[in-house]
């Protein structure tokens, strides 16, 4: 069981067996691998319940580059860019804000949201070359083993 998510407009999540090498949206193929910017998920959770609410991604300001243009391109009701020498989330991922930006997925929104550092080696981003070579293009994210994550760090899903 790991989770599928195709982060397009309109972004969509799933539930399935394995996933695949490759996704395919409207015509697009995205190989699945490593993030092209070196990103560490986290998780974000239901502080109430432990509801899995989505990850978080520290993003090193000096490795961000292109990253706020890629999220442009995204469902901007699930992924979020934050820029936290502007914002005050600083103090809630604890990390720097002169120094850091962060990348959040979320597939179900709450009031009662909760950080929990993880370092989740189990995502996989998908991505292609955009048309003129130079940087991938977001599409989705995968992540495997999910039965794993939710029994090590006490979640449970939400129906999607």
């Amino acid at each position: 069981m790991e989770l599928l998510a195709n982060l397009l407009q309109p972004a969509k999540f799933s539930i399935v067996d394995a996933l695949p090498d490759k996704i395919h949206i409207d015509d697009l193929e995205f190989s699945g691998g490593f993030s092209p910017w070196p990103l560490s998920s986290d998780i974000l959770l239901d502080a109430t319940d432990g509801t899995w609410l989505g990850i978080a991604n520290i993003v090193d300001i000096g490795n961000s580059t292109g990253l706020e243009a890629e999220v442009r391109t995204l469902d901007p009701n699930c992924v979020y860019y934050k820029d936290l020498s502007v914002q005050c989330d600083a103090e809630f991922y604890g990390v720097d804000s002169s120094a850091s930006h962060i990348l959040e997925i979320v597939w179900k929104k709450t009031s009662t949201i909760e950080f929990l550092p993880a370092m989740l080696t189990e995502v996989v981003w998908y991505s292609a070359n955009d048309h003129i070579g130079v940087k991938p293009r977001l599409a989705g994210v995968g992540i495997r083993h999910l039965p794993d994550v939710l029994q090590e760090f006490g979640l449970k899903l939400p129906k999607f």
